[in-house]
């Protein structure tokens, strides 16, 4: 996709914030996540919900009901800093 360096994650955190603020914070909120934080002991979905708690300050069942009701759209960055992932 690109050689290190080049701004791929700053572009992807530049696209959440830009889609943001464009749906006026109304609607379907872009959340940047790294999958370098990803630690090998999480499943995805472990890992999904403890970023998410962090960034958004809230539980896991409102998490879990923002994800359901198609609230929250993830901007995933880093999938080739995780070969066990880039290879699936």
């Amino acid at each position: 996709m690109g050689n290190a360096g080049v701004g791929k994650s700053l572009a992807l955190q530049q696209f959440a914030i830009d889609a943001f603020h464009q749906s006026d914070g109304v609607g379907i909120c872009p959340v940047y996540l790294s999958l370098s934080k990803w630690e090998s002991n999480l499943s995805f979905e472990e890992f999904v919900f403890t970023e998410l708690s962090a960034i958004l300050h809230e539980k896991k069942s409102k998490i879990k009901k923002y994800l359901k009701d198609e609230n929250l759209f993830i901007v995933a960055d880093g999938f080739d800093e995780k070969p066990d992932v880039a290879s699936s």
